[in-house]
């Protein structure tokens, strides 16, 4: 019985998100005719806009459902934590500069090469800068994401820090659950649960740390292994 509700909710998860993405192509996809009837190159721009965010959307969904339901033992090999920080915010800072929000990385040098997986560790870095950037939009100062590489003897930790709308603490207790989202039918509910189980199939865990209207900062703990190399 246990089985049959965890697959009907997750059925019925799935059927909301795509719902909500369907809308944002069907409301995209209207817009755009319109436009082109029209030859009214503002409202084709936004029709467009509309439109990407549903491809966004599904694309997101589908990666999401994959990382979160596959069981996989990490591929590890050699990975510089910097790197994997610098190329997620320099694959969104063209989007989070259209919506006035500044990315900023900062390196630790001595961090080197750690035994990661670095397909997923990406993956969770680019879910957590995403939910950031979306944070500052809904927040009228927000405007930074800092994202940091930071090690220690013993871990590494990836820091995703913003100063956006905050969240308080019965959200924050929510936030790993399940098709849970605070994105009002934007969100696949499913970033933040793929995150922690990326992370703890590292031997890692997740901290948050986040006051409604002070930002939110989400800190990766992934522990270093003998065979790293430095």
């Amino acid at each position: 019985m246990r089985r049959l509700a965890a697959i009907g909710e997750t059925v019925a998860g799935l059927a909301h998100c795509l719902k909500n993405a369907l809308n944002a192509l069907r409301a995209g996809l209207f817009i755009t005719d319109r436009a082109l009837a029209r030859e009214d190159q503002a409202k084709l721009r936004r029709g467009w806009g509309i439109t990407k965010v549903g491809i966004r959307q599904i694309e997101a969904l589908s990666l999401d459902m994959l990382y979160y339901v596959k069981r996989r033992t990490p591929q590890r090999t050699p990975t510089d934590p910097n790197q994997v920080v610098e190329e997620v915010v320099e694959l969104l800072r063209e989007m989070a500069s259209e919506k006035g929000v500044t990315l900023r990385t900062e390196r630790d040098e001595a961090a080197g090469h750690e035994l990661l997986d670095r397909a997923t560790i990406y993956r969770a870095v680019l879910n957590l800068v995403t939910n950031a950037i979306d944070a500052c939009t809904e927040s009228e100062g927000g405007n930074l994401v800092v994202v940091r590489a930071r090690s220690t003897p013993d871990e590494i930790v990836l820091t995703v820090e913003d100063n956006g709308v905050g969240m308080t603490d019965e959200v924050r207790s929510r936030l790993f659950t399940r098709f849970f989202s605070t994105k009002a039918g934007k969100g696949t509910g499913l970033g933040l649960p793929v995150v922690k189980k990326i992370v703890e199939e590292h031997g890692g865990s997740v901290e948050v740390e986040s006051q409604p209207g002070q930002g939110s900062s989400f800190h990766i703990h992934l522990p270093r292994t003998r065979e790293s190399s430095g």
